[in-house]
């Protein structure tokens, strides 16, 4: 039998070999990159599932996932926090030291406290799960880069702010790094989620450019294979059945879409076909499931409700993408624990043991990066989190008393622990909030049930089973089943997260939180932010609930719900096909292979000054100053500074305006920019370069744009300094060294 599992294992390897060998014929020497990169993912999955399996022990999948993302938030943390505090540089050798000190660590402390080898966890799982684990996520990762390859660029929406992050703290010796954008000041955002990718990309031997889609690729995987795994753990029912919950769960979460893409993309232009509707009508385009409430019909109350599938198309590497995997943890984290303390079962024990548990320190821990990648997870996971631990400990503990103190301690334990894990960053940062105010506007009924109504409905359907469920065995009079028995961990997990996503969904139609956007685009960030997560708990739920019905696991009754409930929730993972067509463009021997370097779109659209900013990123030190023209969000200025990672006087306006909370200071930069550019009096533009300790300016094609007609004098900006640069032409692209 043992020799059965080892040949299996050798299969689902070879598989996985396979998997990157189509993905080297595919994108040719790119594959190196990505080698590189999932040799790194790979070896701190190895080095860190000893671990795993410690925190993970009631956890009914092998957490190889979990795994995974231990091997590079643990090490990258200690690295940012070491750097935070001027501990250490951050460079390539400063990652892979502290990499292999992890790896130490974790193969000697379990030795040493328990004189267990780390080797014996692999012994406990079955090694061909372990490959089968990975090569679902070989392929997921693989599989996105070859999609992601047909467009690769950093530029459009806001994926040039994202790539500026990467960039700058990829040039960055100490954190918080410098505001790019607004030279001097730190930069005031959200920032560590991208600094996990850009230590990836250090400790992979990559550079930015390609690190920056190789991230997006990397958070696609994770997210679809942990999505898997819980859906996968949530099934109790043993056998295929966890694999069509861990498949659903999958195809919830990375595929679907809400049911506006049904209505709007092929039943409302079929309806107007056979009923012969004239007049004007707007053919769907991928982002009008997520600006639906607000634009359609149009009204002063905008707003937005994306999910993942649009996220991952679009190709914006924001923090409330690269906190997926994070909260995903925590669930998986909260589902382990919750089976743990049911499986103590009479060996109940006591509030110590309870506060001193492993998984209250990791939720701690995890909840503390939520807060420095997207601080509205920071309260919403601790609900959830404290709702799965308070039924958990209700299931384990005697006393109501001992339960609702121990879920107090417990709560304290992970608000405490999450603040000193963020406290280098909170240290310097300022929020951009001002409140909450209570809603005066609301979103039309009928245009919630169309975005939420299906799974709400499954929600009610699966807690009116459940309890029809426990009143059949309260009633029966033989008492052959305890009545409590007939309901699950795994349901009242699902009920639960389900309960707290239609909450997220709720939210923002009672109160919203206050910041820049004002007038009609008040509850825009909220209900974004709240709903976003709301679609990832429910992605969560229907794999249970789903799988429980279509496995007869709710009754036969039950078949004919789960296989109606399948059949929408496959129509609305045609989204992904259908929007990847529109925001990517055709897939295959077909279409126009560009490979993964996110940054050479500058080529195309301004080869001079391409050229002229890899000489500013290559001969220029990583702290210079470069004078460049500003311009609006979502366009192609600052351009330079996104590229080389340099800082430049004033970034796009908005975005600042945002991060300084405070219109009046960047108004004040433009100005500045403006007059340097613009003015004749050297003294002047002496004063003004001090004031923002500029080091270089930099003439391009946005300047030539912006500033020409305005009045610049090219003559007089080249006799502040050097002309260091001289990109030649009609209009050439120069580089003044003050």
């Amino acid at each position: 039998m043992k020799e059965e599992r080892k040949d299996r294992s050798w299969i689902w390897a070879a598989l996985i070999a396979a998997t990157l060998l189509l993905g080297a014929l595919a994108l040719g020497e790119d594959m190196l990159h990505i080698l590189k990169w999932y040799a790194a993912l790979f070896i701190g999955s190895v080095v860190f599932y000893p671990l795993a399996a410690y925190l993970f022990k009631g956890f009914a999948d092998v957490p190889w996932f979990f795994a995974k993302i231990m091997g590079f938030l643990i090490p990258g943390y200690i690295v940012w926090f070491l750097c935070s505090f001027e501990l250490m540089k951050f460079s390539t050798l400063s990652c892979v030291v502290i990499f292999i000190l992890c790896a130490i660590l974790t193969y000697v402390l379990p030795f040493a406290i328990k004189k267990k080898t780390p080797l014996s966890f692999f012994k406990e799982a079955e090694i061909s799960s372990l490959f089968k684990r990975e090569l679902l996520f070989a392929a997921a990762l693989t599989g996105y880069m070859y999609i992601r390859a047909f467009s690769p660029d950093a530029f459009g929406t806001e994926r040039m702010m994202d790539y500026s992050f990467m960039q700058n703290l990829y040039e960055s010796s100490y954190f918080p790094p410098t505001d790019v954008w607004f030279a001097g000041n730190p930069l005031n955002y959200y920032y560590f989620g991208q600094y996990i990718f850009t230590f990836i990309t250090r400790l992979s031997f990559n550079k930015v450019d390609v690190g920056y889609n190789l991230a997006l690729g990397t958070c696609f995987a994770l997210c679809l294979s942990l999505a898997y795994s819980i859906g996968y753990a949530l099934m109790e029912k043993k056998g295929k059945a966890r694999a069509v919950a861990g498949t659903i769960g999958a195809m919830a979460l990375m595929f679907a879409a809400n049911m506006h893409f049904i209505i709007f993309y092929k039943l409302v232009p079929m309806l107007r076909e056979i009923l012969h509707i004239s007049g004007e009508y707007s053919d769907y385009w991928y982002p009008d499931s997520t600006r639906y409430i607000g634009y359609n019909p149009d009204v002063a109350d905008k707003t937005a409700h994306e999910f993942p599938a649009y996220s991952f198309i679009l190709g914006d590497l924001h923090a409330h993408v690269i906190n997926i995997f994070v909260v995903l943890s925590i669930l998986g984290l909260v589902l382990s624990y919750l089976k743990r303390r049911e499986s103590l079962g009479e060996k109940r024990k006591g509030i110590k043991e309870l506060v001193s548990d492993s998984c209250v320190f990791a939720v701690g821990f995890l909840i503390g990066i939520c807060s420095m990648e997207n601080a509205w997870d920071f309260p919403i996971y601790f609900v959830v989190a404290g709702a799965v631990m308070l039924y958990a400990n209700i299931k384990s503990l005697k006393s109501i008393k001992d339960v609702i103190f121990g879920t107090i301690i417990q709560g304290a334990e992970v608000i405490i622990i999450s603040l000193l894990v963020s406290f280098p960053f909170t240290l310097n940062f300022d929020a951009m909030v001002n409140g909450i105010k209570k809603c005066t506007e609301h979103s039309r009924f009928y245009q919630l049930v169309i975005l939420w109504g299906m799974p709400v409905i499954l929600l009610i359907s699966f807690i009116l089973m459940l309890k029809n469920r426990y009143d059949e065995a309260k009633n029966n009079t033989e008492q052959t089943v305890i009545p409590l028995k007939t309901i699950t961990s795994e349901d009242v997990f699902t009920v639960l997260i389900g309960l707290c996503a239609l909450g997220l969904v709720i939210m923002p139609e009672i109160i919203y939180v206050e910041d820049i956007y004002s007038g009609g685009f008040k509850r825009f960030n909220t209900m974004f932010k709240l709903t976003y997560q709301s679609f990832i708990l429910f992605a969560v739920m229907q794999a249970h609930i789903i799988s429980v019905y279509i496995t007869g696991s709710a009754g036969k009754k039950k078949i004919g719900s789960g296989l109606a409930a399948l059949f929408f929730l496959l129509l609305c993972c045609g989204y992904f096909p259908v929007a990847v067509k529109m925001g990517i463009g055709t897939i295959g021997p077909k279409g126009e292979l560009q490979g993964i370097d996110a940054s050479a779109y500058i080529y195309e659209m301004c080869q001079e000054d391409a050229v002229a900013i890899d000489w500013i990123k290559y001969m220029t030190p990583p702290d210079s100053v470069i004078l460049e023209a500003n311009g609006d969000s979502y366009t192609i200025y600052n351009r330079v500074s996104t590229l080389s990672g340099r800082a430049t006087v004033l970034g796009w306006r908005t975005h600042e305006w945002l991060w300084q909370n405070d219109a009046d200071v960047v108004d004040e930069r433009a100005d500045d920019v403006r007059d340097i550019y613009c003015c004749n009096d050297p003294d002047l533009i002496r004063t003004l370069c001090a004031k923002y300790a500029v080091d270089y300016i930099f003439i391009g094609s946005c300047e030539y744009e912006k500033f020409l007609p305005e009045g610049m004098n090219v003559e007089v900006l080249k006799s502040m300094g050097e002309v260091v640069y001289n990109g030649g032409g009609a209009s050439p692209v120069y580089i003044i060294r003050l």
